[in-house]
């Protein structure tokens, strides 16, 4: 892998000048202080920290927009451009004596020496990117990769470990795709928060949530990056982005611009066989697959600053894919003691072009915070496939499938948050309504379409207190959802009455309703109706003294089926199986208890989670003889979590290390899969950044699973290592980077 990296702040060199003066701090005494070059943007060009009472620094003048000189409890010195210009002579700029007065709003000032890069908070931890050396690097991928608990698969896939729905959300907006963050220049990011229990405010389907926050921009200024990433990994692909950033008054301009180019070869192998009394079907297949897929992306964004409390938010982001894979097999089957062979030919044609407009509202004030959103969001999908099967015997098959959908939601959202006397107090409503209707052909004769509504109501409050040491935190979200589905396929409805009541975990905050459903199974024209009215409660319990932390917490969750879990139309996956929606699969409600212990840069957090009704893919063998891959819902089940984060620095040598344990206690249908006591998934991350000379680094990572949980019966060994080596130039303006990932393919042994 080949990266060329970002070239930042368009602008021609100029002139070298020097900058020199003494420092004193109000009382007459010298301490440790910051004397910082600031770009028009307000990001960090060029700083040193001082113990010394006299000072020099080198830099080209050009590209700057101001100098500064601070200190911790002090009030910081700016000193202009123009200022800067009217005092140099002889391209040196000398600024005499500059005390710094004590900064009166300041109560207390701790110096420790040196600033934490990572800060625990009650739910999870953050990182300082501003501050550190993560702002240097050439681009977002880069900087996530980096983050303890997270890891970026070698398919570029953002995970947060031991997590299955993460939520990634920018400056208080919740994106839709962690994919829209590469635009973020890494000298623009101030912090990411990565939260293992998630507030009222979110969506409860989410189990994290990853928060970034970038730096305000208070000058006027424009700058331009451009980043280009070349991989070979049996095919050549490319990446290349361009990002324009401006800001004229109190309005900033952003224009994001992608294309992707990927070309993929993969191998694979796979032997199965699925059971029915003593009707047993078995296959074995090798095959290769391969293909090209382009993606085009185009993102405008403008911010208004109405005034120092409010400001006004504009995003449009519209994205086009295009995917066309073969794939050929050599495929063997046993069906019911007859043996046959076949060469199979499959090609999938996707197209996906997304529209996604945003306006975000937010009044901010030293106590009070509100924000308003509205989102909208489609996606057009159409998806052609052809199988051909062609037998030993002579016989040829052709399966042709046309598929045809539309999926949009509308989201709206109003978050108050205040702090009063020492309380925290938070309450909001959302509201979001998803349409998605697919038309479905097979073999240009059989046709039907699905249609799903699915919306969603939801109130919450937050009420949060402090006591010296000890902090207590309670939450209640109430959603109220409807469910709408109906398939044209058949005509006879199924009816079917769910009744649950969750119990309560404390008469004092919450009590649930009844959760009342009727289904009709998706197979039939008539609809699948089903109308929810869940309280989510959550509650928590902190005590930090010094660099000890303990927190205890509390939340429930859900998880609701996804309209492909929902729809029963059969999709080709070779000549004895399929793979199809199940109508009757319900939503998995999960109640959570954590318990985190941290200490300085060590995170220790246990996590036990109770799933009721959770999904789990089966395979079921139909009457017709065919292997149907679904998912269902069994009643119950149980996971434990031993989760480890440690990360440190040491000059030139940085690291951060994630481990995390998992047991299962898993029963279905009379037969256990596993318990607690049973050998456990395990997940080891290690990153090390090994600084080698002047803009040089050396990263490395690796990640292993043992006992990977693929199914419900299915678990498998995998890992693998990536390394990547870099140079910056041109003051870094320009990075170059060489690596690999997955360097010895043992990631997915199908790849």
């Amino acid at each position: 892998m080949l990266v060329f990296c970002w070239l930042s702040c368009i602008k021609m060199q100029g002139q070298d000048i020097e900058i020199r003066g003494n420092v004193s701090l109000s009382g007459g005494t010298t301490d440790i202080y910051n004397v910082l070059a600031l770009r028009a943007d307000s990001s960090i060009y060029k700083g040193s920290v001082c113990m010394e009472k006299q000072f020099l620094f080198s830099l080209e003048l050009d590209s700057i927009e101001s100098f500064r000189i601070s200190s911790l409890g002090y009030s910081p010195v700016d000193f202009g451009k123009k200022q800067l210009e009217d005092r140099m002579k002889n391209n040196i700029v000398d600024l005499g004596n500059v005390c710094l007065s004590a900064d009166l709003t300041l109560d207390e000032v701790v110096v420790t020496g040196v600033r934490k890069r990572i800060e625990i908070s009650p739910t999870g931890y953050s990182v300082d990117i501003k501050n550190s050396y993560l702002s240097d690097l050439g681009h977002f991928a880069d900087v996530i990769s980096r983050i303890p608990g997270i890891s970026v698969a070698p398919r570029g896939k953002i995970e947060v470990i031991g997590k299955q729905n993460p939520l990634f959300v920018l400056n208080g907006r919740q994106l839709h795709s962690p994919d829209e963050l590469q635009r973020l220049d890494p000298k623009n990011i101030k912090t990411i928060y990565v939260d293992y229990s998630p507030g009222p405010e979110y969506d409860t389907s989410y189990d994290a949530v990853v928060r970034i926050e970038t730096n305000d921009k208070n000058q006027e200024y424009y700058s331009g990056s451009f980043y280009n990433q070349f991989e070979y990994g049996r095919k050549a692909s490319n990446y290349m982005q361009a990002v324009v950033d401006a800001k004229s008054g109190n309005v900033s301009y952003s224009l994001d611009m992608q294309y992707n180019h990927s070309n993929f070869e993969q191998y694979d192998t796979e032997s199965k066989s699925v059971w029915r009394g003593e009707d047993i079907v078995s296959a074995e297949r090798t095959g290769s697959l391969q293909g090209p897929t382009n993606n085009v992306v185009v993102a405008p964004t403008m911010q208004w600053n109405i005034n120092d409390r409010n400001k006004l938010e504009a995003i449009y982001r519209m994205e086009h894919s295009y995917n066309d894979s073969r794939q050929i097999q050599q495929f063997t089957e046993d069906v019911l003691g007859e043996k046959k062979a076949a060469d199979t030919r499959l090609s999938d044609e996707i197209k996906r072009t997304a529209h996604n407009p945003s306006l975000f509202y937010t009044y901010k004030t030293g106590e009070h915070s509100l924000r308003i959103s509205a989102d909208y969001y489609r996606m057009n999908t159409k998806n052609m496939q052809e199988a051909k099967e062609m037998y030993n015997d002579g016989q040829i098959n052709t399966n042709l499938q046309d598929f045809n959908d539309k999926y949009e939601i509308f989201g709206g959202a109003v978050d108050y948050f205040a702090s009063l006397k020492g309380w925290g107090i938070s309450a909001g409503g959302k509201v979001s309504a998803i349409s998605d209707n697919g038309y479905y052909l097979t073999n240009e004769i059989d046709a039907s379409s699905s249609k799903l509504n699915d919306n969603t109501y939801a109130l919450y409050a937050g009420l949060s207190k402090s006591f010296a040491d000890f902090s207590l935190s309670t939450a209640l979200r109430a959603e109220f959802n409807t469910v709408n589905y109906r398939n044209s396929a058949y005509s006879e409805p199924v009816e079917a009455d769910f009744f649950n009541l969750f119990p309560s975990l404390s008469a004092i905050y919450r009590k649930d309703k009844l959760s009342l459903s009727n289904y009709r199974n998706s197979a039939y024209s008539e609809p699948v109706e089903a109308d929810f009215f869940n309280l989510f409660p959550s509650l928590s319990a902190i005590y930090r003294k010094d660099k000890l932390s303990l927190s205890l917490s509390y939340n429930r969750k859900i998880k609701r089926p996804t309209f492909s879990q929902l729809n029963p139309n059969q999709r080709y996956m070779d000549p004895v199986s399929y793979i199809a929606g199940n109508p009757l699969l319900r939503s998995q409600i999960s109640d959570n208890i954590s318990f985190q212990f941290s200490h300085s840069n060590f995170v220790f957090i246990t996590y036990f989670k109770h799933l009721n009704n959770p999904f789990v893919g089966i395979s079921e063998l139909t009457e017709d003889n065919k292997i149907w891959y679904k998912d269902v819902n069994i009643p119950h089940m149980k996971e434990l979590d031993l989760m480890a984060v440690y990360s440190f620095q040491r000059n030139w040598f940085k690291s951060n290390f994630t481990f995390l344990t998992r047991f299962y206690d898993i029963k279905y249908d009379g037969e256990v899969y596993s318990r607690f006591c049973n050998t456990p998934m395990f997940q080891g991350r290690i990153v090390l950044d090994l600084d080698l000379w002047k803009g040089a680094s050396l990263y490395l990572k690796g990640i292993k699973y043992w006992n990977m949980r693929v199914t419900t019966t299915e678990m498998r060994d995998a890992g693998y290592v990536s390394a990547e080596l870099g140079q910056s130039f041109l003051n870094n303006r320009l990075r170059l980077t060489v690596g690999g990932m997955d360097l010895f393919k043992t990631y997915d042994s199908n790849t």
